[in-house]
């Protein structure tokens, strides 16, 4: 691309020019450009921000004019562009498009009102049919005038875009690898003919190469560290620089492999050599088998000139099976050297090898050898880590042509057939070796393991010393998505690709009698501090009743002598294969080495984890066979927790990858399934690589379709997800709340049933791992009940010294303890089936308060509930919250305001902070409340109109979340002052206000037959929760204004409106009456003038965020507020509506609230029963049917319930839920038309 100015100091206009070549006829380029509205150049031109692109007149098929609206940056107006195209063919073949600007005096109805102004284009397309027409030439002038005043700088910025359009269209024509492809299958013919004829220059260069790199014996390299462990390297330094060796083996047969060495000129390796420094590269082509080459390239260190390489590379075969590709320095005269560039030399032979084929996959192996002379000194640490980084190269090509999934799988197969058909007998000793190994498992269940934190959450393992031994045995166990057959064989291929590690020095079998007896030597590359080990066992397997066992014993062999440096390890183990039903097999695996000689503690530990791994490893590799058609939601699952493990692909992450990328690279490569997923939706893999990657940055925006996706769309969509975790309180919500936002999420939720449990698995992982989001607001949440807790503290002693203020003191003492008192009952009820440590524990926690920390810390970690708990963790959070405010921040701050007001140190600044603490602990909490009910996908499914007024987007659900969180601490502040005035007048009055504020009520709730509260509980059980409810409800809402109990089963819609309305009227009227009732000489706690200031200024500040809640939470629940619904017609609702999932559900609520349509609940129930015990739908269990009562249920099946003793009477803890426990979201929510 050019660009110019076409007048000085004239920023608006430009002139611009772009070219290139594009992988296509002429023809096709040409109807892509003149299709103006073509979904592709739609797709692309709404990503860029355009406004608006259409076709409004049309003269001929190949004249028409069009519009196109283009957003500028701020604060500049958006520019329309209204133009004709015109299109016509050249003599010499060349297809233009011209386009032209349309006269200033034309209109466009947009159908709305945009505000732009006119700019204007003019220009030409040239589309130049090359090679056959196989390709062609594209050419774009084009002139610019933006109209107005634009500033150069933003001129330069947008110009490129607008010459984008020949870039848009070499990407999508680009067939860079069938076109490499092509090269090499031509000239692998060529090679495969062996027709050339070769020059004396020619042979002398290869004999030079052969005998100068070829004759040097690999005992003369040492050996190098590969980040490839199936790439062998080595190397020597020789004078200044190094001479580096590296082979292995490439899956495909040898002309294509020397075609791909030989070929520089493939794009691939265009486009590598400028990505890495290449600066010129030209190519002198003499004949099929050989071309000089040159390049310059610049190293990335300090002072270091760029290098120029000339170089002649020739390849030639030596024999039937050895093919040479040679590379050697040379002169050239098309190639002087030039000042500020220094002359390098290489010379480089590479010999290809013809080996035996594996099963139809051919094979060959590869060594690279070369030494380089870079001219200059340079230091021989820089030659070696240069050396390492040149032989990468072969470790590319061996990527490059894998097909180890293939080889490994038809070995596989192999394998499960031989099994499949096994009847061989088994010999005493190998009987033997199958009864030692078995006993392993009952040793190790005898043991009381300490658990060991794996990597995959799936795999279970402990580890523990058997008692009068200093060698530790370990056991881990996991379930696969594979058969008994496939396991085993996995594990019996002891050779696969995939079983070979990067610390594997050898790996071999030295003996194999039978199909189910093998004798295998390791030997394993320790950390330098110790010995290498090797290991010498032999592994017998077996068949069991219900899958099979592979037992390995140590042993030892006079093949295998001890080596010098190399200590003899023990490795018995055991892995016993169980088939569980459902293509699902178990598991088990022990192991007890014994790693010879003395190793530390960390070093022991730290090979027993990752050998216990092994389980792991086995479930990853019958995952990835698993293909896209096969999978369902365990798919999912088991796949999104490799993404979020760390493997070994990060350790060697490529340049500008980061290890993320380079983790989710490898198992998009190696999973069937999400390998066959990125062939069909290109852009998955960057969809997933920024979910993983979970990096907190503001959300974009994308309303692209799932046909219309990109990786651009992919790009933002995927980056959105840790917005919505840090927002959210579930990983379910975050998910929820990330697929409602982008349609195309939505899509692939309905198209794929795997892809919800995906994302919610990979996101409940994201969500324990991060500090930010979920445990951020826990923590902070925790943080200030603690630190409440503590300035209540610090209060009381500065009461208890302060004379007259002693009562104070004793006041909120009595407070704190009701709240301690309260979450010890609550630990009671959480913890009475559990042991007494257990016990004990809890409620140490609570006494030493560290409580919030403790519970917000379980939340964070993914919720929950412990064993012998009643309650989940995050339901024992919120609880732990309403105790807080009901108990202590709401009288505390009463109280301490009443105390700082008659105190002569009004400016105490211990006080007004433990007053500050309390109402933003109080308006926190509050706000916690009703943001985590809300976002809840539960509530949102089952009660969509009344849960969902908090948006979708991060964003806006922090600002919603900072109003509610001040709302309700200026609500609080408020109030507090207000009533502590009101109590300065005198007790009687505070008791006059409460009494009948409460009264009216009570007196609402009475006269709209709606006292009872919804928990089902009857008698006088269900008189006293339902007035305690109440007015616990009220105060909360009183004093916080706790969005959540808005309600139609809590405190309703239209009251909560009103007594919002209310309370803020109260709170000028204590002030009045309060300065009304001072004597005409009497002074007040403080100026009038202030006092009305202060309670003006929090209702002001209250009004104002509770405005900016209302204007930012959904429109469409507004109404909710107002509804004048009661409980016991929400519940009643939910009767009427369809389905039995529906209906069922008003045995959750208290009887008195459906009496009125008990008639109807019996006949339904009379009428379905006989048709629910046939069907058993999941809900009808012993503890629904315990709800019913005797007369609802037909004679026949009553009968029959009490003759099976199946019949049982709901207890108060089975009502309450606690008998299986409570879940986090509890049916207190209604709003209007809930029906």
């Amino acid at each position: 691309m050019k660009y110019t100015k076409s007048v000085a100091n004239e920023t608006s206009v430009a002139f611009g020019m772009a070219k290139s070549t594009l992988d296509c006829s002429a023809t096709e380029a040409f109807v892509y450009q003149f299709a103006v509205c073509g979904r592709e150049k739609m797709r692309i031109n709404m990503e860029r921000g355009c406004e608006a692109l259409f076709v409004f007149k049309e003269h001929t098929a190949h004249d028409f004019e069009w519009a196109l609206v283009v957003k500028m940056p701020f604060p500049l107006t958006n520019r329309e562009f209204l133009g004709r195209f015109l299109c016509f063919e050249e003599l010499t073949g060349d297809l233009v498009l011209v386009f032209e600007a349309l006269p200033d005096s034309t209109k466009v109805n947009y159908g709305s009102n945009l505000k732009v102004v006119r700019a204007k284009t003019t220009g030409v397309w040239r589309f130049k049919p090359i090679n056959n027409d196989t390709q062609c030439e594209v050419t774009l002038v084009t002139h610019v005038d933006a109209g107005g005043f634009v500033p150069e700088r933003a001129m330069v910025a947008r110009l490129p875009q607008t010459l984008s359009g020949v870039a848009d269209m070499r990407e999508l024509f680009q067939r860079d690898d069938a076109i490499d492809s092509a090269k090499r299958s031509e000239l692998a013919a060529i090679i495969r003919a062996n027709n050339e004829t070769y020059t004396g220059v020619e042979n002398g260069v290869v004999d030079r190469v052969r005998d100068q790199l070829g004759g040097v014996p690999h005992s003369s390299f040492e050996n190098f560290e590969s980040p490839d462990h199936l790439v062998h390297m080595k190397g020597f330094h020789a004078g200044k620089n190094g001479t580096p060796r590296a082979s292995t083996v490439l899956d495909e047969e040898i002309c294509l492999c020397a075609a791909k060495a030989f070929i520089t000129t493939a794009r691939s390796k265009v486009q590598e050599f400028f990505a890495n420094g290449g600066l010129e590269r030209n190519v002198q082509t003499h004949s099929d088998h050989s071309f000089t080459g040159q390049q310059v390239r610049i190293f990335k260190i300090p002072t270091f000139s760029p290098r120029e390489f000339v170089a002649r590379v020739v390849w030639r075969w030596e024999s039937g099976n050895v093919l040479l590709v040679v590379t050697e320095s040379c002169l050239a005269e098309r190639y002087p050297t030039r000042p500020g560039i220094v002359r390098a030399s290489v010379t480089t032979l590479e010999k290809f090898e013809r080996l035996d084929p594996v099963g139809e996959i051919p094979q060959t192996r590869v060594t690279w050898t070369q030494q380089p002379d870079m001219g200059g000194l340079i230091p021989s640490q820089a030659v070696r880590g240069a050396a390492v980084g040149q032989m990468m190269y072969v470790s590319k090509m061996r990527k490059f042509f894998d097909k180890s999934p293939a080889i490994d799988a038809a070995s596989s197969m192999r394998l499960v057939t031989m099994i499949q058909n096994h009847d061989a007998p088994y010999t005493e000793k190998e009987e033997e070796i199958l009864r030692t190994g078995v006993s392993h498992i009952s040793m190790f269940e005898a043991q009381k393991g300490a658990e060991l934190k794996m990597l995959s959450p799936s795999t279970m393992a402990k580890i523990a010393y058997e008692k009068g031994s200093s060698f530790a045995f370990g056991y881990a166990t996991t379930t696969v998505r594979a058969s008994p057959e496939e396991v085993l064989a996995d594990q019996w291929d002891l050779l696969k690709r995939a079983g070979r590690a990067a610390d594997d020095l050898e790996k071999c079998v030295d003996e194999e009698p039978s199909g189910h007896n093998k004798l295998i030597y390791i030997r394993k590359k320790t950390p330098d501090a110790i010995d290498n080990r090797d290991f010498l066992g032999r592994a017998v397997w077996r068949a069991t009743a219900s899958g099979f066992v592979n037992v390995t014993n140590a042993e030892e062999s006079v093949r295998r002598p001890h080596l010098k440096g190399v200590v003899r390890g023990k490795y018995p183990s055991i892995l016993k294969v169980t088939a569980t039903g459902n293509g699902k097999t178990k598991l088990e695996y022990v192991i007890q080495p014994d790693f010879g000689g003395s190793m530390p503690a960390w070093a022991m530990k730290f090979y027993m984890s990752s050998n216990l791994s092994e389980v792991t490893k086995i479930q990853e590799a019958m995952q990835a066979r698993r293909g896209l058609e096969d999978w369902d939601e365990e798919d999912a699952k088991a796949t999104a927790e490799i993404m979020v493990t760390k493997t070994d692909a990060e350790k060697h992450h490529g340049r500008g990858e980061t290890k993320v990328e380079a983790r989710l690279r490898a198992i998009m490569e190696t999973h069937e399934g999400l390998r066959e997923l990125g062939e069909k939706h290109e852009w998955f893999g960057v969809l997933l690589m920024k979910v993983v990657a979970n990096k907190l940055r503001p959300a974009g925006d994308s309303k692209a379709k799932l046909c219309n996706m990109s990786a651009k769309h992919a790009n933002v969509i995927g980056g959105a997800l840790a917005s919505c975790i840090a927002a959210n309180l579930t990983a379910h919500a975050a998910v929820d709340e990330w697929i409602l936002r982008y349609p195309a999420m939505g899509e692939l939720e309905r198209k794929y049933v795997w892809f919800r449990p995906m994302m919610d698995t990979i996101a409940q992982r994201l969500l324990e791992s991060v500090s930010w989001g979920l445990k951020m607001r826990l923590y902070t949440g925790a943080g200030l009940s603690t630190l409440d807790l503590l300035s209540d503290l610090n209060m009381i002693y500065s009461y208890a010294s302060t004379p007259g203020q002693e009562g104070a003191a004793l006041s909120l003492a009595i407070m704190v303890g009701l709240c301690l008192l309260g979450q010890l009952l609550m630990v009671l009820v959480q913890t009475h089936k559990a042991p007494k440590r257990v016990m004990i524990r809890e409620m140490l926690v609570v006494l030493t308060g560290i409580a919030p920390g403790i519970h917000a810390m379980r939340v964070a970690n993914g919720g929950g509930r412990d064993e012998h708990a009643k309650l989940d963790h995050d339901l024992v959070l919120t609880c732990t919250r309403g105790l807080e405010m009901a108990l202590e921040s709401i009288p505390g701050s009463l109280l301490q305001v009443h105390a700082l007001l008659k105190s002569d140190d009004r400016g105490n600044k211990a006080a007004l902070g433990s007053i500050v603490v309390s109402a933003l602990t109080t308006g926190f909490s509050a706000a916690t409340i009703s943001f985590d009910f809300d976002v809840d996908p539960r509530g949102r499914r089952y009660e969509p109109s009344f849960y969902g007024y908090i948006p979708d987007d991060a964003s806006s659900r922090t600002l919603i979340f900072g109003c509610m969180i001040i709302n309700g601490a200026l609500l609080l502040l408020v109030r507090s002052v207000s009533m502590a005035l009101l109590a300065m007048v005198g007790g009687p009055w505070v008791l006059v206000y409460l009494v009948s504020d409460m009264a009216m009520y009570f007196m609402y709730k009475i006269l709209r037959c709606d006292l009872w509260h919804w928990i089902p509980l009857e008698g006088t059980a269900s008189v006293v929760e339902s007035v305690l409810e109440r007015l616990i409800v009220k105060v909360l809402v009183d004093f916080t204004g706790v969005i959540q109990f808005r309600g139609a089963a809590e405190m309703g819609g239209s009251y909560f409106a009103f007594n919002m309305i209310m309370a803020l009227a109260a709170s000028f009227v204590s002030t009045h009456v309060y300065y009304a009732g001072l004597e005409e000489d009497e002074e007040g706690v403080m100026k009038e003038g202030y006092a009305w200031m202060m309670v003006g200024g929090l209702s002001a500040g209250g009004i104002c965020f509770g405005t900016a809640f209302l204007l930012l939470m959904k429109p469409g629940y507004k109404g909710t507020f107002f509804s004048t619904q009661t409980g016991y017609q929400y519940v009643q609702s939910k009767f009427l509506r369809e389905g039995d999932e529906n209906k069922k559900e008003v045995f959750e609520y208290n009887k008195k609230q459906w009496l009125r349509i008990r008639g109807d609940v019996k006949v339904w129930i009379v009428e379905n029963w006989e048709r629910w015990e046939e069907e058993k739908p999941e809900w009808f269990c012993d503890a629904w049917k315990a709800k019913v009562d005797d007369d609802m249920i037909p004679a026949d099946s009553l009968r029959k319930m009490k003759t099976g003793q199946e019949r049982r009477r709901s207890s108060l803890g089975d009502i309450l839920g606690l008998g299986g426990g409570l879940t986090s979201v509890a049916p207190v929510a209604g709003g209007e038309n809930s029906a």
